[in-house]
């Protein structure tokens, strides 16, 4: 019987952050001196994101721990145009927020699948364009997921939807024969990049039938 990996995107798909980025970014930009409203820093979130994680500059750059840091500082220096020479103080203090697991919270579907499938001894992962903060969240939230089935992109050197970033996991896992799943939010990131590298694919809207796969 074919062996099914299956791996869950993580933000989007199983967490979300709480409080949002938004009320985060305001509350904290605020402390250190920042006078945006939450309506500048939407705006200014949403066009430096896509600026510095966007599809293209995904597959244009490798990925690696000080490669996603200096991504997120720019993210954060772009959004507080009006924060100047802080000797990273902002940035530090919005870096460790979102490393904590209680400013994040869980999808109550996907996490139920999740849990469902880990129960039946189906391998369960998480596959996502994160750094080594990961860790931690996860082993918080998913006390019963293997911490070895955690993938990101600083650890693997590629980030999605760049195609060695399933090839990285692949490798990993050794099994040629096996059934490879991709579960996400992205149609880009998650779905076509994950069929693009022969695996399966199912959004994380459409997920009902997943609890009918073949377990151990």
């Amino acid at each position: 019987m074919q062996t099914y990996y299956v791996f869950f995107d993580l933000v989007g798909t199983l967490i979300y952050p709480d409080p949002s980025v938004v009320d985060s970014y305001y509350r904290i930009g605020h402390n250190h001196g920042s006078h945006m409203t939450p309506a500048d820093i939407q705006h200014s979130f949403a066009m430096a994101f896509n600026r510095h994680f966007s599809s293209p500059a995904n597959h244009a750059e490798m990925s690696g721990e000080d490669i996603e840091k200096n991504r997120w500082r720019r993210v954060v220096y772009e959004v507080f145009s009006d924060i100047r020479n802080d000797d990273n103080a902002l940035f530090n203090k919005l870096w460790q927020h979102f490393s904590l697991a209680e400013n994040w919270s869980c999808y109550e579907d996907t996490c139920a699948l999740m849990r469902t499938l880990n129960d039946r001894n189906i391998y369960t992962g998480i596959a996502s364009n994160f750094d080594t903060r990961i860790v931690s969240i996860c082993e918080a939230l998913f006390p019963y997921l293997d911490p070895s089935h955690i993938y990101y992109s600083s650890a693997l050197g590629y980030a999605k939807p760049h195609p060695g970033f399933f090839r990285a996991i692949e490798q990993r896992i050794n099994d040629a024969d096996g059934c490879y799943l991709m579960i996400g939010d992205d149609p880009v990131n998650d779905i076509q990049a994950a069929e693009l590298a022969g695996w399966r694919s199912v959004h994380r809207d459409e997920i009902e039938t997943l609890y009918d796969l073949p377990g151990s």
